[in-house]
């Protein structure tokens, strides 16, 4: 059975923390030519705290809005997190693959991959029911179709 990044060792997850603190990110933004305003949700802290979330098990953006002092709304989070410049993340991956000694394909001389799945339900039609089928959870003719997606 696969781990979960739950399943980490906190030191892991420090170290992880250590490398996504709002410093670092501010440091790295600037390199890029990122411009922003301080707010709760300003890039670095927004980073900080996405990382968090991820490091935390996925934890939900409500006890995200709740351990950073109700500083932010779920929804506002949400948003903002939506909007995260894929140069930036592309960039900070890379300086934390450097500062670990790797390259961003490889560590210690193995491939790395980035994976994240999840899974989807779909509208009750028959040609979807023949295509992808149902959750062996759910009785036949009960459910919607499902499908599993990995990235």
């Amino acid at each position: 059975m696969a781990k979960s990044i739950v399943h980490l060792p906190s030191s892991l997850k420090d170290r992880a923390l250590a490398f996504l603190n709002p410093l670092f990110i501010a440091t790295v933004a600037r390199e890029l030519g990122f411009n922003w305003r301080e707010t709760p949700l300003a890039l670095p802290s927004l980073l900080a705290w996405f990382a968090r979330q991820i490091l935390g098990g996925n934890l939900s953006m409500p006890e995200l809005a709740r351990l950073a002092g109700s500083g932010f709304t779920p929804e506002a989070f949400c948003i903002a997190r939506g909007k995260l410049p894929i140069e930036l993340l592309r960039h900070l991956l890379q300086r934390i693959c450097d500062l670990a000694g790797a390259s961003e394909s490889r560590w210690k001389g193995h491939r790395l991959w980035h994976m994240d799945g999840t899974g989807i339900s779909m509208p009750d039609t028959p040609q979807l029911q023949n295509r992808f089928g149902q959750s062996g959870q759910q009785k036949p003719g009960c459910g919607f179709p499902t499908a599993h997606v990995l990235c």
